[in-house]
């Protein structure tokens, strides 16, 4: 029979292919998106639910597939069964326990479902359901019958899914090696190969996370202490530079050091000395031999150097002496005078001494313009030469007898000695060769002396630059060194000394008072002690020894490079201990005698004491910046951040050692009972980790606040300020990079989590346990600064996913065993009866 030709809703519904209403359809649609992101989280679990209620012969087999298709996000039914003698539809989904619920609830609504038998269209729907209510607007819609179903109790029973000693169970089914082969796409698992249940990825995920926050919580307490160090620097620079200024080689150091003074500086000696000064500072004496090699190389550069300086007077003597000839050979030149042999011979002469100046020759900063010098000579001397020859050869024959008159000396001529060594240096051997000049007058044209003039005047300019040489204040920088030479003489014979003290060390002979005495004369410490007693006038060879010891400790302290922040107290200590003496000596002087005060000022002019003061004053300073920044409760107003505050950084501490006590208690690896109990503790503690991490990292540093390269890769290990700030950055750096490795990590294994399998294979997850073990491997806590506490907590959830590196055991279970085993799995199956309070 054919359906009338209308244009009812409903006829128009089936026309389209629908099996639901629109009301219908919009229930379901609202609550699937309601469990959408909840049914995501959730694993898909077997279970089993018994409908009870108007279900037999009421379409509810109908309306239950339909239903469970449209609302089910992950989820499926499997199969379903209608049991008349009972009443009941049983059904076995493979469906989240929210999907189920609320399917469940969904189906405990009344609803109507309308059969139609006639053909309305090709294709056309033979069944709609709609909600109860929608049965007063059906009109001129005359179904062929309708039926009513709804559900007033529905019973789960929730297939168990864990483990049963060392027997794998996935939704009540015990896994074989074959069915857990299928179950990770592989033939078969072997009981050899690695496998993970969720609960033991779960276990490895929160010591990961672990692991990670204590790292994070190291990195915030590294920038905590550069927030420190950022206040404390400059102060430290001073105490730094004044602790330099008491120094063995202090002096030393700002002459040889400083390349104001091209002649004084010396860079191989400066660096030599710096090694030398910190071993005899710490009167280190018995290491000495293990230094020879800096003391041998210490007097290499420095007699080097005073041969330098030894050549560089010559130089300048040199140059005197040419500076006549030369003014000479111009007036001569000016009058077109052209015997000026005795000239050139003086020339001559002047340029074979400057020739043997080696040292000049091979200095860094001057040899270019000692390679001009020579250049400017030759160049002169080949075209007087030249022009010379060129008119003796226009002119007139030279007799024998004027031949004869020549001195024997100029067969060997200057241009001659020139041209070869030009050859050598400048690599441009002469064109001419100067013959004998006769004593004979000759013209010299305008032109020629115009070139020869300005010749001389290249030549003086070239020796200018060297003997005119400046410092960079404008001094004389030859007058200048030698004021300095004493310094240099004086540590010559100190190193010499040295170096027979070394061997005298070798043979076994004690040597600290020679030792000492060779740099007593220097040491500003010993110089202030005596400069104490002759101030004060002991009364007592023992109060004059307890302020010896007092100075002795206090170098000891300064001295011992890189400033340490253990000294600090110690420094302190001797110094308060020193002023305490100074003003007792000055009391009791005021009581005697008027001149008291001259003692004040002597003291106050006295540069090592004053110095020490500075130290005193700069410790100070150090101490108190970080008193007052360890006093602020939080950093939170700062519009940039930098670090979190003390009190902040022991807050999350207590909350990681609370978080890892609960976490030791709820261990799964080797202990394997009560699975689901343990499973459920673990989401607890994913869920608590997770929360610690965002209000750690929520708070995020700008690009100028992160630390993400060394800010000075010349490091001077001796200066406390340069290393610490040197240790602080390569930490920050180091951890940061460790954080970004964990994280991504974690991510890794949540995303293997986020599967909501039971098993996962070995194979799948052995790259990432290679690149954790590697990880954890190679973190050096001694770069890290954390406490003996956090370090035996750090140790132990290392430990604890180092155990999973060989997977978990399990079992294959027999033909023996399945009858046991599935009577426990029956036991352990969840039961939840959900009913319609309507």
């Amino acid at each position: 029979m054919k359906a009338p030709d209308t244009g009812n809703y409903y006829y128009e519904l089936l026309r389209k292919k629908f099996y639901t209403s629109e009301a219908v359809r919009s229930q379901i649609a609202a609550t699937k998106k309601k469990i959408e992101d909840i049914v995501i989280k959730e694993p898909v679990k077997l279970v089993t639910v018994t409908f009870s209620g108007k279900v037999v012969k009421t379409s509810f087999e109908k309306t239950l597939k339909i239903v469970s298709k449209h609302l089910f996000v992950k989820g499926k039914i499997a199969s379903y069964n209608t049991i008349k003698e009972r009443g009941v539809v049983e059904a076995n989904f493979a469906a989240t326990q929210t999907e189920v619920e609320e399917l469940i609830r969904f189906l405990m609504k009344r609803h109507a479902v309308l059969h139609w038998n006639k053909t309305i269209a090709k294709g056309a729907s033979d069944t709609l359901i709609i909600d109860e209510e929608e049965q007063k607007h059906l009109n001129d819609f005359k179904p062929d019958y309708n039926r009513c179903n709804y559900v007033t109790t529905a019973e789960t029973c929730e297939k168990y899914t864990g483990r049963l000693g060392d027997f794998l169970i996935d939704n009540g089914v015990p896994l074989t090696t074959e069915t857990l082969g299928s179950e990770l796409r592989f033939n078969i698992i072997e009981t050899k190969n690695k496998v993970y249940t969720s609960a033991g990825l779960k276990e490895i995920f929160l010591h990961m996370h672990f692991i990670t926050l204590v790292l994070m919580l190291d990195l915030e307490q590294h920038y905590f202490k550069l927030r420190i160090f950022n206040a404390q620097e400059d102060d430290l620079k001073a105490v730094e530079d004044s602790i330099d200024s008491l120094g063995l080689f202090t002096e030393l150091f700002e002459r040889i050091g400083d390349e104001a003074n091209p002649l004084l500086f010396n860079n191989d000696l400066f660096i030599d000395l710096i090694r030398l000064e910190h071993i005899i500072e710490k009167d280190n004496w018995k290491s000495l031999p293990a230094y020879d090699s800096y003391v041998y190389s210490a007097l290499k550069s420095l007699d080097n150097h005073l041969k330098f300086l030894e050549e560089f007077g010559l130089f300048l003597t040199y140059a005197n002496c040419i500076e006549k000839p030369l003014e000479q050979l111009n007036k001569k030149l000016l009058t077109h005078n052209s015997n000026f042999q005795k000239e050139l011979d003086e020339l001559d002469k002047n340029y074979h001494e400057l020739r043997k100046l080696k040292s000049i020759s091979s200095h860094s900063l001057l040899k270019n313009n000692y390679q001009e010098v020579l250049s400017s000579f030759t160049d002169l001397l080949e075209h007087v030469d030249g022009f010379l020859n060129k008119d003796t050869g226009n002119g007139d024959s030279v007799t024998a007898q004027e031949e004869s008159s020549v001195p024997e000396k100029t067969s060997r001529s200057f241009v001659t000695t020139i041209r070869s060594y030009a050859k050598s240096i400048l690599s441009s051997p002469p064109d001419s060769s100067r013959k004998p000049v006769p004593p004979k007058k000759q013209v010299i044209k305008t032109k020629q002396v115009e070139e020869v003039h300005n010749l001389v005047s290249k030549v003086k300019e070239s020796l200018r630059k060297i003997s005119g040489l400046k410092t960079a204040s404008g001094e004389n920088a030859y007058e200048e060194t030698k004021k300095n030479v004493p310094f240099l003489t004086n540590l010559s014979a100190a190193l010499d000394q040295l170096k027979k003290l070394i061997k005298d060390i070798e043979r076994g002979i004690d040597i600290q008072d020679q030792f000492r005495n060779i740099f007593d004369r220097k040491n500003k410490f010993v110089t202030l002690s005596n400069e104490l007693s002759r101030l004060f006038k002991f009364k007592t060879k023992k109060e004059e020894k307890n302020i010896q010891d007092t100075l002795d400790n206090l170098q000891k302290l300064l001295h011992d490079r890189p400033l340490k922040e253990d000294n600090y107290s110690k420094i302190l200590d001797n110094i308060n201990t020193l002023e305490g003496v100074i003003k007792r000596k000055r009391s009791t002087s005021q009581k005697k005698s008027e001149s008291a005060p001259s003692f004040t000022q002597e003291l106050n002019q006295n540069e090592t004491f004053r110095n020490i003061i500075k130290i005193k004053t700069g410790i100070q300073n150090i101490l108190e910046k970080e008193k007052q920044i360890r006093k602020i409760k939080t950093f939170k107003d700062e519009a940039d951040f930098l670090s979190l505050s003390e009190s902040e950084l022991d807050n999350y501490l207590e909350e990681l050692v609370s978080f890892h006590k609960e976490l030791k208690l709820t261990r799964y690896f080797g202990k394997i009972s009560n699975f689901k109990e343990t499973e459920s503790k673990f989401d607890h503690l994913i869920e608590k980790v997770n929360d610690i991490e965002h209000r750690i990292s929520s708070r995020k540093r700008s690009k100028k606040n992160t630390v993400l390269k060394v800010s000075d890769s010349h490091v001077d290990f001796l200066k406390s300020s340069m290393v610490t700030r040197k240790n602080l950055e390569d930490t920050i750096i180091l951890v940061q990079r460790q954080i970004a490795q964990a994280l991504d990590f974690i991510q890794t294994i949540k995303s293997f989590l986020d599967q909501h399998s039971f098993v996962h294979s070995g194979v799948s997850t052995s790259v990432l346990f290679d690149q954790i073990t590697y990880l954890l491997s190679n973190t050096d806590l001694r770069a890290l600064d954390l406490t003996k506490l956090t370090e035996d907590m750090y140790y132990e959830s290392v430990s604890t996913i180092f155990q999973y590196q060989v997977g978990e055991k399990f079992a294959q279970p027999g033909k023996a065993d399945m009858n046991n085993l599935m009577k426990e799995i029956e036991k352990r199956a969840v039961i939840k009866t959900y009913k319609n309070k309507k």
